[in-house]
Formats: C-alpha cells, sequence, structure tokens
C-alpha cells in the first residue's frame, strides 16, 4: 500500500455512568481492521494510538461538530 497511513476517530456520547468512548470509523491505506472491532474508552484509545507505527496519522472527530482536531 502507497501514500500516508490515516485512522478516523469517532467521539461517542458519553454513556450513562459518564465514560467517553471513541470508535475507529474509517482506515485509509491499512489494513489493520481489527482496530474497528471494539469501542475504545479514553486511556485504551491512548494506549491503542501509542502502540502504532509512527508513521500513522489520526484524526478525531468530536460528535456534535463537523470539523475534526488532531490530539
Amino acid at each position: 500500500m502507497s501514500g500516508k497511513v490515516k485512522i478516523l476517530i469517532q467521539k461517542l456520547k458519553k454513556t450513562k455512568s459518564g465514560i467517553q468512548r471513541y470508535r475507529v470509523t474509517k482506515l485509509i491505506n491499512t489494513r489493520r481492521l481489527s482496530l474497528m472491532e471494539q469501542d475504545y474508552e479514553e486511556d485504551e484509545l491512548q494506549q491503542m494510538l501509542s502502540g502504532l507505527p509512527m508513521n500513522f496519522d489520526y484524526q478525531i472527530n468530536n460528535n456534535a461538530e463537523t470539523k475534526g482536531t488532531k490530539i
């Protein structure tokens, strides 16, 4: 695969217990489909992102906004 590797992540609404969750919604130039099989809590998301190779770029989109922000 050629080109920049990118992961798009959607910030979901908080659960009734106040837990923030995130979901991988799109993978660009990667075959890591296992990333799309679950929702992630904030600490799980940080751990998953820190374990990715340096050439991976990601974008987190807020559920209420249409613009994405990169953290």
